[in-house]
């Protein structure tokens, strides 16, 4: 019987440890506010309590002026002097033991909230590598697959597009009359479409369609119209992202982030754009530059294939079928680190307010 008490104990205990742990950064950051707010309210008080310091004071003072007067040879200017200093440095040591309890509970604050940050930048830094690491495998296995399915493995493992034998009804140019024709062509599955347009294969890749974006042209059965809106925006990003690395200058780095271009293109934003896109040196900017280069370091690598007529409210009905516009953006993992001094984890409260101004304006 003791012994299960003594479990149950240790049970708890070990619970409480563990929540204590993982919300710690929340725990400390709360409990520095307290200690600064309680801190100021003690700080006031002490304020109140100076007169009366500063009355006893002046009081000492002028008994040592009478007594300068009063007491003749007695009490010379040498001693009147050191008294005078004894009650100047005693009104000081009151002043400071005034405030001293409101100093110190105001620092304990400071200490515990910069504690809080401390230990979320460890655990961001923690996760940027974990990451980076899972980034890594991810793009390891792709080249895996690839090297012994082939491409269309990969396409159909990060898209869901696979080429089916699809019956499509076209026009006779000799005889002018409808038929049916069977043909191969790529087919989107839609079990591989997420909530807002992405792949579940593919974690940059989305679905531009009416459905899951603002910006898409719903009067243009070809898409002509949509492809040449995204290479305008392509290029626009291109060239947004190659300025910043010119203002960034000699050893700086322009960051674009994934969520500036969702957003533009009329996509929702999501966890990884906010951490996740491109990355231009200023070193290799210059270098390109002064060789003439026009790369594109941004790319949407556009490309389409045809949907089923029977996949329900994905595109606008239509018996012949609808293309359908995929936008597998090249982002890098981890751009956030090159933003601002270009050192990882390290960002200043400036930098913050630029990165939440660029992904929310």
């Amino acid at each position: 019987m003791f012994e299960n008490f003594i479990a149950n104990v240790k049970g708890v205990a070990f619970n409480a440890k563990t929540q204590l742990v993982a919300h710690s950064p929340e725990i400390l950051l709360g409990a520095g506010l307290v200690s600064i707010c309680v801190g100021t309210v003690m700080a006031c008080k002490a304020t109140l309590k100076l007169d009366e310091l500063k009355e006893k004071a002046e009081n000492d003072l002028n008994r040592i002026e009478e007594g300068v007067v009063d007491a003749g040879i007695d009490y010379s200017e040498a001693e009147a002097d050191q008294d005078r200093d004894t009650v100047t440095k005693r009104y000081i040591g009151g002043v400071i033991a005034n405030y001293a309890p409101s100093v110190g509970m105001i620092a304990l604050g400071l200490t515990l909230t910069l504690l809080s940050h401390k230990i979320l930048k460890d655990r961001n830094a923690t996760l940027l590598s974990a990451y980076t690491a899972l980034q890594t495998a991810y793009t390891a296995y792709r080249e895996r697959n690839i090297a012994r399915n082939g491409e269309e493995s990969d396409l159909y493992c990060q898209y869901g597009a696979e080429k089916q034998l699809v019956q499509r009804k076209v026009v006779n140019p000799e005889t002018g009359e409808e038929e049916v024709v069977e043909r191969e062509e790529m087919v989107l599955d839609r079990e591989f479409l997420g909530e807002n347009g992405y792949l579940l294969g593919n974690p940059y890749a989305r679905v531009f369609d009416a459905d899951h974006t603002t910006e898409y042209e719903k009067n243009d059965p070809d898409n002509c119209v949509t492809f040449s809106k995204l290479q305008i925006r392509e290029r626009q990003w291109n060239e947004v992202l190659k300025l910043r690395a010119k203002c960034a200058g000699p050893g700086g780095y322009g960051v674009v982030f994934g969520n500036e271009v969702y957003h533009d293109l009329g996509f929702d934003k999501c966890a990884l754009g906010q951490v996740d896109g491109w990355v231009l040196g200023y070193d290799q900017y210059k270098k390109d530059a002064e060789a003439g280069k026009d790369d594109m370091y941004i790319k949407f690598n556009m490309f389409s294939c045809y949907s089923r007529p029977e996949l329900a409210n994905l595109w606008d009905e239509d018996e012949t079928g609808r293309r359908v516009v995929v936008l597998d953006f090249n982002m890098q993992p981890g751009v956030i680190k090159h933003f601002g001094s270009g050192l990882p984890n390290e960002l200043s409260e400036e930098d913050c307010n630029k990165i939440y101004y660029l992904q929310n304006k």
